[in-house]
């Protein structure tokens, strides 16, 4: 690769700005001990122009393991065929690392539609099969919420503001409290709780710039939150919303949900990820519903997958 060369475990400097999950702090919170890289280097700046990271167990390597997505970063002004060809160096290195297939969970097509493309075209034609594709949404601060949401949707929104619920960002220091109404939320509902708070607490401490927390309020009372992640600069990620059920019948989340979408519009984030609304691509048709609803847009996640033979 002329003006290029491989390195694994590479620690050189990206000359892009990689997303939180693939940044050194945020992997080493992830629950593996075998952590791997694979950099595309610039000879001439010595600069990374594509990497990816990956954890390896049980022989396969899943790029990212613990966190919403992985999968390739690079430059924008790298040229396709470079871009392709280190696609398919990753499945060399995993051979010499005797693993046996590689699961790769890339980032949704809004958070850089380009960028995705070119992913899913060198994955596909580096013999990678779509394992699945997840259904994500996303909503655009530029847009009027109020205006664009379902009539039913809009009633409720209108209720919560009538009864005089009101929006606040909390600090680091209401995160027990309102840990505890997320688990009172999902036992409500039989979700698994799937975070404990100790976790919770040491990204908060470790990354407080990024973790956030929005609600609702009925006088002092936490009726609303959600957990937010800035995976960077311009995306906020609706990462855990919960309610409380005794507050149900309102919908306190549509009236939050509006809210955070103002909060992107006041702070330069251009899109405000709702999630998925699928599991390893089913949908999950009343939770589809609801976000469209929001007027959310759907955007495909894919996760590539290949079995080395």
């Amino acid at each position: 690769m002329t003006g290029f060369e491989i390195k694994a475990n590479d620690n050189s400097e990206c000359c892009f700005q990689q997303f939180l999950y693939n940044t050194t702090p945020h992997l080493s919170f992830q629950p593996s001990d075998e952590l791997y890289n694979l950099s595309l280097i610039d000879k001439h700046t010595g600069l990374c122009s594509a990497r990816i990271h990956f954890f390896a167990e049980d022989s396969i390597a899943y790029s990212s393991y613990k966190a919403p997505f992985g999968s390739v970063e690079f430059a924008s002004d790298l040229k396709e065929k470079w871009l392709f060809q280190f696609i398919n160096e990753i499945e060399t290195y995993c051979r010499q690392l005797n693993l046996q297939e590689i699961q790769v969970t890339s980032y949704p097509f809004c958070y850089n539609p380009l960028h995705s493309q070119l992913l899913f075209n060198g994955f596909i034609q580096a013999g990678y099969q779509v394992n699945f594709m997840d259904l994500n949404f996303h909503l655009d601060p530029k847009v009027d919420f109020s205006e664009h949401i379902h009539s039913s949707a809009k009633r409720r929104w209108k209720k919560c503001k009538q009864k005089g619920y009101k929006f606040e960002m909390l600090t680091g220091e209401s995160l027990k409290p309102v840990y505890d109404l997320y688990v009172k939320s999902r036992s409500f509902t039989g979700i698994p709780v799937t975070m404990s708070y100790e976790k919770l607490k040491m990204y908060f401490e470790a990354f407080p710039d990024q973790y956030h927390i929005f609600a609702i309020q009925d006088g002092s009372n936490t009726i609303a939150a959600s957990i937010c992640i800035n995976p960077s600069k311009a995306i906020l990620y609706n990462f855990l919303p919960f309610d409380d059920p005794a507050y149900r019948h309102d919908s306190p989340m549509i009236l939050l949900i509006g809210e955070i979408v103002e909060y992107c519009r006041n702070n330069n984030i251009s899109l405000f990820d709702l999630g998925t609304a699928s599991i390893q691509g089913k949908p999950q048709s009343s939770l589809m519903r609801f976000k469209q609803n929001l007027g959310a847009k759907l955007s495909p996640k894919p996760q590539f997958k290949k079995v080395l033979l």
